[in-house]
């Protein structure tokens, strides 16, 4: 059988035909670039190529797959060898494709006779040798199709698969194909066999016209046919003609609202919206719109009953391009997914334009909300808040008292913990059921109603809050102002524990007290406010030079918070275990150590003066002391302030979090700091390893070393070891310092 005809325009044939009838055997080569139809990139386009193919196979109409052309060559073996060089894509996932079904439909011997000529594999991968072994392999392996385990997921644990082809790009792609085309293999309406279909030569399904390089020549026509199929749908065109044709088979003739609101308006106002928000470079704004898209659907799945927790973490922490066939795949679609997408985008636009429904940014930020949407950076609260906010509009129809309701969503969401999608989804969930209260959310909290998946404390704080503003507006108004501190964010129970508040609270829910108490409770609490606004920032506790702060109240008690084996004096910003905002939500009496430092300042005075005042009229005398009396000590901790504590005489300041990072020994590393204050030449030696000493090493140029005995029973010891092996033993820092003046040794 000839490969090309008299006319030089090639040869129409199917995939098996080519290799089974022409026995010719396709091999990419090294010159060629990797697979590429599996990437992640690539999703969209794979999704619609397959389900092209399928379309064509149930109506059994053929699907041209335009000119793959090449080299023919003889091998060594004197066989034909295909080296293309246009087609390599749709070479490889036809491949795949007969692969696929002749595994599943119970063909494969029959795949194997076709595809293995004298124990050579038919289609190869010259690119890489592990490209080479994998495609050998699915050829001559034993595999076992199971409809419950994705394709990808059975190849990988068999024991011919080596962990290293995980790196190769092309075996990555080819694994993921073979898992598109296993899921919308099952999305098919009938579970026909497909093998036979596929592998007919007389009027094949999939068919392409093949040219033989050698005999068609370089020539201008050659161009023109290679450049004929012209450019690809962007992601946003895609999902457009995509979703369009859903409303439509959905709305039927009628054309119903959805699909008349969808068709009419996203080339137009909803356009106009995301255009600001579009690549400065490539003008396009399909990532911006396929994130917030994203982020809608991902809450209106969230919102569903017996949701599949998989797709909500896919979709929430998923950074590559997201597009039609990814949402469709994880249900995005079904029940009321476009509706929800729809109505929202509505309600995020008027003619093209923000629409905006707050005036107090203090709440909610409805700018930097959207933002955080389009750029795809959602914290889960963020993303709890969003959802609040367009779903109280939704349900009630009206603005009016949404300010209310996202203040306690606000202080809800903020305040609590989460840390992946099976945390998040049920205070979706929660928060679906509270909107039928959400006009009147504070009567509602008012009742003590029964509101889980939320922080406790801070249900409690809620609740305890909302009894304290139906007192009247004073009330209404010091707790909002102190609420909306940009680092407290609605968390103020420690201040409600430090008036006393709580405290009648946990004995007389109804807060009954009288009018005389309820002067002095407000009085108490605005004083501890005002002071709690002294001393924090927006974003933490306030810098100040020497760490003052922390220092002082160091002066009070050991207030530190533990992360895993360390401690730490608290940090602003990033981690959470060892954050003031975990002090302050901590009623123990690490809290109350707080408080006895807020009483002792006053907001109309200099607070380094009195920061210093605190620290030079303390007394501490425990492990606590130089800490307290010298700063170097807290700024050998890190960025993370972390310090070892194991006992009062094994203490080590860490540098890193780990103590394989640098670390110094406390009561040396104390004594190194005075003798450099006391202009003594003298140098530290700190080490990486928990189980190494830290000590001094030379005072005055001299081979000096002090260490500290942490092995000592009672309070621990110094010892410091001379060049002739002498050994000085003294129990405080002051005995050291005698000494080496004693013998003149400072």
């Amino acid at each position: 059988m000839e490969i090309i005809n008299s006319a030089n325009i090639g040869k129409k044939t199917s995939f098996i035909d080519l290799v089974k009838n022409d026995q010719i055997k396709i091999e990419i080569p090294i010159i060629q670039r990797d697979y590429a139809q599996g990437r992640d990139s690539e999703e969209d386009i794979r999704n619609q190529f397959i389900e092209t193919i399928f379309s064509h196979l149930k109506n059994r109409t053929n699907l041209h797959l335009d000119f793959i052309y090449g080299d023919v060559k003889e091998d060594n073996g004197n066989q034909k060898k295909l080296i293309p060089l246009d087609g390599q894509q749709r070479l490889t996932t036809l491949f795949l494709l007969h692969w696929y079904f002749a595994k599943k439909d119970g063909f494969f011997s029959s795949f194997q006779e076709i595809m293995n000529r004298e124990d050579k594999a038919q289609f190869n991968y010259e690119t890489r040798i592990s490209s080479r072994l994998f495609c050998k392999a699915l050829l001559t392996e034993k595999l076992e199709y199971s409809e419950d385990v994705s394709i990808s997921d059975v190849i990988r644990n068999k024991n011919w698969f080596f962990y290293s082809w995980e790196k190769d790009p092309t075996i990555k792609s080819m694994l993921a194909m073979l898992d598109t085309i296993q899921i919308l293999d099952k999305n098919r309406e009938n579970d026909e066999k497909l093998y036979p279909i596929l592998v007919e030569v007389e009027e094949p399904i999939l068919s392409f016209q093949f040219i033989e390089l050698e005999n068609f020549g370089l020539t201008e026509s050659l161009y023109i046919k290679m450049n004929a199929r012209g450019k690809a749908l962007t992601v946003f065109e895609n999902f457009k003609a995509k979703v369009e044709q859903v409303l439509l088979e959905r709305s039927g003739k009628t054309k119903n609202k959805l699909y008349r609101t969808f068709s009419n308006h996203i080339d137009k106002e909803w356009t106009d919206f995301f255009w600001k928000y579009r690549d400065a470079k490539s003008n396009l704004f399909d990532n911006q719109f396929m994130n917030i898209t994203t982020a809608i659907l991902c809450n209106s799945i969230a919102s569903r009953d017996n949701t599949d927790v998989p797709d909500i973490r896919y979709l929430q922490d998923n950074k590559n391009p997201i597009n039609y066939y990814i949402l469709r795949n994880r249900k995005c679609f079904e029940k009321d997914g476009l509706k929800d997408l729809i109505e929202v985008i509505e309600l995020l636009q008027e003619k093209g334009k923000q629409k905006k429904y707050l005036s107090n940014k203090l709440i909610i930020n409805e700018d930097e909300l959207i933002e955080k949407g389009v750029k795809n950076s959602f914290t889960y609260a963020e993303r709890l808040q969003f959802y609040s906010f367009y779903e109280y509009i939704r349900f009630n129809g009206k603005i009016d008292g949404i300010e209310e309701w996202m203040r306690v969503v606000r202080n809800l969401t903020e305040n609590s913990n989460y840390d992946e999608a099976g945390e998040f989804y049920p205070s979706i969930l929660m928060l679906k059921d509270m909107l039928e209260h959400s006009s009147s959310v504070n009567d509602y909290l008012e009742t003590e109603p029964d509101i889980t998946t939320f922080a406790k404390v801070q249900i409690t704080e809620e609740i305890l809050k909302a009894k304290l503003i139906s007192k009247g507006i004073e009330w209404n108004e010091a707790i909002k102002s102190i609420e909306n501190h940009p680092y407290f964010k609605g968390q103020i129970s420690f201040l409600l524990d430090y008036s006393g508040i709580q405290e009648f609270y946990n004995n007389d829910h109804s807060l009954s007290w009288s009018a005389e108490e309820d002067k002095n409770y407000l009085k108490v609490f605005l004083e501890y406010s005002q002071k709690a606004k002294f001393i924090f920032e927006s974003n933490g506790i306030r810098e100040t030079d020497d760490y003052l702060i922390e220092r002082a109240l160091l002066t009070i008690g050991n207030y530190t918070l533990s992360k895993r084996s360390n401690f730490s004096f608290l940090i602003n910003g990033f981690d959470r275990e060892i954050s003031w905002k975990r002090l302050l939500r901590n009623s123990s009496n690490k809290r109350d150590y707080f408080k006895e430092f807020l009483d002792l300042l006053n907001v109309n005075k200099d607070l380094e003066v009195q920061l210093n005042h605190i620290i030079d009229s303390s007394n501490v005398s425990d492990w606590r002391k130089y800490l307290v009396k010298v700063p170097e000590m807290m700024k050998a901790c890190g960025t993370r302030k972390f310090f070892r504590f194991v006992d009062k005489n094994n203490i080590l300041l860490l540098r890193k979090s780990q103590t394989n990072g640098e670390h110094r020994e406390y009561y040396t590393y104390s004594l190194f700091i005075k003798l450099q204050k006391m202009k003594v030449e003298c140098s530290y030696h700190s080490d990486n390893s928990v189980e190494e000493n830290k000590f001094i090493d030379s005072i005055n140029k001299k081979d000096y070393k002090v260490f500290w005995d942490v092995s000592s029973e009672g309070d621990g010891q110094y010892e410091i070891y001379f060049e002739n092996d002498e050994i000085f033993i003294a129990g405080t820092q002051q005995e050291v310092l005698d000494y080496l003046n004693d013998n003149k040794i400072i």
